[in-house]
């Protein structure tokens, strides 16, 4: 693993003239695996920024994520629905029926699915958790106001002398 230590350590070293088996033998002296020092000194002679997730990610890796990202987005949206819940004295917004469940879950997981759809590895956990957050903002907002119109165009019909739909 790529750490600012080694990076700091090569460049330095690099700096001064040591010759690259000195740092190699210098490192492996000090407890660095050969592969920690490979990775980091392939990570400075490719100009790229040591310890940043590569560009390029294979299809696994990307469904990976993204369904653990799903899943994360989730798991914090039942617990956020569970709180709402608890603090509208047990009913939530739509009571506590098993279809009610049932549809909240089916919805918290079409959210979940879509703010993690696209997405990949950020540079930074806080970056991730920015744009993660900014996704669920979003995608509740985009949820909302389907709803609302919804809701809209079930009132007008309603009201425009249609019995029945």
């Amino acid at each position: 693993m790529i750490t600012p230590e080694i990076v700091a350590y090569i460049t330095s070293e690099r700096a001064k003239g040591t010759t690259e088996p000195i740092i190699k033998a210098n490192l492996l002296a000090n407890g660095w695996t050969e592969a920690d020092i490979a990775e980091a000194l392939a990570a400075l002679a490719s100009g790229s920024k040591p310890g940043a997730p590569s560009a390029v990610y294979s299809d696994a890796e990307l469904r990976r994520y993204r369904l653990k990202k799903t899943w994360l987005t989730f798991a914090i949206l039942v617990v956020a629905d569970t709180v709402a819940i608890i603090l509208l004295g047990g009913q939530g917004l739509f009571g506590v029926s098993l279809t009610s469940i049932v549809a909240r879950l089916v919805v918290i997981y079409i959210i979940s699915y879509f703010t993690s759809k696209g997405s990949k590895p950020e540079k930074t956990m806080a970056k991730s958790v920015g744009t993660t957050v900014i996704r669920i903002v979003g995608a509740i907002l985009l949820a909302f106001v389907i709803g609302i119109g919804l809701l809209f165009a079930l009132c007008l019909f309603a009201f425009s002398g249609h019995s029945g739909l």
